[in-house]
């Protein structure tokens, strides 16, 4: 079960937070299975999707990886650091 405010998606917040942390939308990636993550996938550089997620995330065009029980948070990871892509943490962001 998931509780949201009317109005709210998780593109929404996934959007404040960049803007908080000053994180430009084209360092954005994000990962999601259900019909509920398309809007912040929306906001995704490159956004992900695990082998078994919902049909509607698969037609809207995500970036398929394996299952979500095959590591695939990790071949994100593997993914974005082939492309040349870094990482920063977010105490990085906030304390730096």
């Amino acid at each position: 079960l998931e509780l949201t405010d009317r109005g709210s998606t998780k593109g929404s917040m996934v959007a404040r937070l960049a803007d908080m942390l000053g994180i430009a939308r084209e360092n954005i990636y994000c990962a999601g299975d259900n019909q509920n993550d398309i809007s912040m996938l929306q906001l995704s550089a490159i956004p992900f999707a695990p082998a078994n997620c919902a049909p509607e995330v698969k037609q809207w065009g995500a970036r398929i990886l394996g299952a979500c029980e095959e590591s695939c948070v990790a071949q994100i990871v593997d993914i974005l650091k082939a492309e040349g892509y870094e990482f920063v943490t977010v105490d990085e962001i906030l304390f730096d």
